[in-house]
């Protein structure tokens, strides 16, 4: 599946080094097995001839399904793009058959990546009224735009990414949890926000009390889990396996009284109905699950409507994940699920938002062209308009004006007249909750939002800005959501690029080493591979310099990439050199110089009077490549007020509860940073984990339990799926100095000052 979409196969010149490479693998394969038969070999020994042989089997098959793939109807054609414009090889073609070769290509990437979208767009139907169509073309082009110049093979791109996985942890400092020492002298405690001690005996009005404690622990933890619960059952299945006591647990939920749970419900007078009598009825176990992950009663829910289309659970399924990353990023066809409940234990009237990926017709548009957000941005000078991602801007305010005309809010107060109204949204929720909430403020000044992880190419920075008092986002980690924006994908192509022709080592060596430790690991889970793979092995002292600060020259000067030389003056909006690390001590929470941009680009390698029609106007309105991208929605980011989960690798001063177990995992902290250091994507196989709801919820979870009662240590946390209370150690408590102001696990950067 990956191989389709990177599907620049190597050609028909780079085949004749494989042949003899099939031999000698065919050969050690059944040297080692002969080894095996003939000597009563040791335990051990065995592993590794084990281990080798299956290693050798991979990569045999590997290539071997690679050759077969890389059979292509087309393949004359790109053979003759690749020879003409990568290896310089046909000088002879005049002009005008350079430019008929390039607008062949062009259009032959395109016709695949239409395809390729459609594919994964569920209910395509080509005879849409609206502009499904054109929309799907748009995207087509945009990937198109990304992928076609390189000649990348699917275990070139494989490599690539191995090497910027060595190049991220030397960046964010050699290590991939925090260091507690350094993070205590690199900042300082903050007690009056997320862990502020709230005072039992005042009786606040639930407007008074969003008004001063929006930041506190409790209502993140509250608003985190009902974010998770919006997905239903996917995760809660998939977290808790369909073990018995999970199914039972819904299963307590349902009722042969109710009507089957429909797509969309909504009752304003008093909630609505709990889920029917059978599991698999209509939207039964979606219900069920949300009341189980949420901890809601049905009364308290006004409205559920759930779109009736893939949500976007399952994509974190598909293991096609780098594409569909981007697809996410760029196909937004989107549809949105709302669910508006009423919150007794923060006092508030919440609605939820979970984007979901869907071909729903309503809204379809596709790409992330900056637009202004509100009616009067349109008339405004440049400099003072508000900018979104223009999907996005569309979506919220269809959905904001539906909240409006429908009076929802209002008709909740009937029940609760005092609350005040919060939005709370994950992923592409958290996207629409950001921009839906700069809509609604005026609205409802006493509103508040929340964004969990949301995607970073969403708002330009005078409108994140303007959000800081009221729009809170949260982002754990690793996470690459909440980095991807087109010149941040821009930026990874040539890092990539960058890093496979400054290190020349043989592929197999390299992905060999990484598929032994692997195996191994899998073989052996008891035995901890070094996290590395013995990376570092394979690098000279001077590629490793080049690594860490990637200069694009060394691209141009090297054999594989000279062909990009010529043209490297007509880049757009881009750099050959990015000065982006913090010289001093570098942690993932803070290691790269607090810049906007630029960014590393790398050119195409074809002159700019040879661009096919759809490339050569960066300013054109209509057109969608990465220029137009780049340039309408400028230095993009999210809210500015982030609050950045991350984890530590020890308590402080080296406190450990439990000398044998090492299962003990400390509790994460959490860092108020500044959205200037979201902008580079981090390549690490924590990348996608730290951006589910689950797993962003329990790092909430267990965030919550170490500020609330600093002195239990718990040894194990139980996954957000549903409410269970996690249990303490007994006859551990933390030392008395670690529960000071000091050691609070909510840090903001030091002032200069001190």
């Amino acid at each position: 599946r990956f191989s389709s979409i990177f599907y620049h196969h190597h050609h028909h010149h780079h085949h004749h080094h494989h042949h003899h490479h099939h031999h000698f693998l065919l050969f050690l394969f059944i040297f080692f097995l002969l080894l095996l038969l003939l000597q009563k070999s040791t335990y051990s020994n065995f592993l590794v001839v084990i281990c080798w042989c299956s290693i050798l089997l991979f990569v045999i098959c590997f290539e071997i399904i690679d050759w077969i793939r890389h059979f292509d109807k087309n393949g004359a054609l790109k053979y003759k793009f690749y020879q003409t414009f990568v290896y310089g090889e046909n000088k002879n073609l005049s002009e005008e058959e350079k430019k008929v070769l390039i607008e062949k290509f062009w259009n032959l990437s395109k016709s695949k990546w239409t395809n390729f979208i459609r594919r994964k767009i569920t209910d395509f139907k080509p005879t849409d009224k609206d502009g499904k169509q054109e929309a799907i073309e748009e995207a087509a082009t945009t990937l198109a735009d990304v992928f076609m110049n390189l000649d990348l093979t699917f275990t070139d791109m494989l490599l690539g990414l191995t090497i910027l996985r060595w190049q991220t942890t030397q960046w964010i400092g050699g290590k991939t949890e925090l260091d507690p020492e350094v993070l205590l002298c690199m900042t300082d405690p903050v007690t009056n926000d997320v862990a502020e001690k709230i005072d039992a005996d005042l009786k606040d009005s639930p407007m008074q009390s969003l008004a001063k404690h929006w930041l506190h622990i409790d209502r993140l933890q509250q608003y985190a889990h009902f974010v998770d619960a919006s997905y239903g059952w996917l995760y809660y299945s998939l977290d808790s396996d369909f073990n018995c006591t999970s199914t039972n647990r819904l299963c307590k939920k349902l009722s042969p009284k109710n009507k089957k749970t429909v797509d969309k419900q909504r009752n304003l007078e008093e909630g609505i109905d709990g889920p029917g009598g059978c599991l698999c009825a209509g939207r039964n176990a979606y219900l069920a699950a949300f009341l189980e992950m949420s901890g809601l009663i049905p009364q308290n829910i006004l409205i559920f409507d759930i779109a009736n289309t893939v949500s976007s659970g399952s994509i974190f399924l598909q293991s096609s994940y780098l594409a569909l990353l981007l697809l996410l990023w760029v196909l937004q066809f989107y549809d949105v699920a709302l669910m508006l409940v009423l919150d007794d234990k923060t006092r508030a009237i919440v609605i939820i938002v979970r984007g979901t990926l869907s071909g729903d017709d309503t809204l379809t548009d596709l790409l992330a062209v900056g637009e202004p957000l509100r009616e009067e941005d349109e008339g405004l000078p440049e400099e003072q308009r508000y900018l979104g991602h223009g999907g996005m801007v569309r979506v919220s305010r269809n959905v904001v004006r539906k909240i409006i005309e429908e009076r929802w809010v209002e008709k909740a107060r009937k029940l609760r007249p005092d609350y005040p109204v919060v939005l709370c949204g994950h992923s592409l929720g958290a996207g629409l909750v950001s921009l839906m909430s700069v809509l609604l403020k005026p609205v409802y000044p006493e509103l508040k939002a929340y964004a969990f992880s949301p995607p970073g190419a969403l708002m330009n920075e005078r409108l994140s800005e303007s959000t800081r008092d009221y729009l809170c986002s949260i982002i754990y980690g690793y996470d690459v959501v909440g980095r991807l924006g087109a010149a941040t994908i821009e930026d990874l192509r040539a890092r990539l690029f960058h890093a496979l022709c400054v290190c020349n080592v043989p592929k197999f060596r390299m992905l060999g080493s990484r598929l032994s430790v692997c195996i191994l690991n899998m073989l052996m889970p008891c035995c901890k591979s070094p996290p590395l793979g013995k990376m570092d092995v394979y690098l000279t002292e001077d590629m490793k310099e080049k690594l860490v600060e990637p200069d694009l020259d060394d691209v141009y000067a090297s054999p594989e990439g000279s062909f990009l030389e010529p043209y490297k003056k007509e880049v757009y909006e881009g750099a050959s050199k990015v000065d982006r690390l913090l010289p001093s001590v570098r942690t993932l929470m803070s290691w790269k110089k607090p810049t906007t941009g630029p960014f590393l680009r790398l050119p195409r390698p074809y002159p700019r009077k040879l661009y096919p029609e759809e490339l050569r106007h960066a300013d054109s309105t209509d057109s969608k490549s990465m220029d137009q991208l780049i340039k309408t929605l400028p230095k993009p980011r999210f809210g500015a007020r982030i609050l950045h989960i991350l984890e530590v690798e020890s308590e402080f001063q080296g406190f450990s509860p439990m000398k044998t177990n090492s299962s003990y995992v400390p509790p994460p902290i959490a860092y108020w940073a500044d959205p200037r250091g979201f902008m580079s994507i981090l390549v690490h196989p924590k990348m996608l984990k730290n951006h589910s709801p689950t797993f962003v919820t329990t790092a909430i979870d267990r965030l919550h339990a170490a500020i609330t009662s600093p002195d239990k240590v718990f040894p194990k946390f139980p996954l957000a799926t549903y409410r269970q209370e996690a249990i303490p150690l007994r006859n551990y408590k933390r030392p008395k100095e670690l529960q000071t102001d000091k050691y609070c696990r909510i840090r903001k950067p030091k002032n200069p000052i001190s």
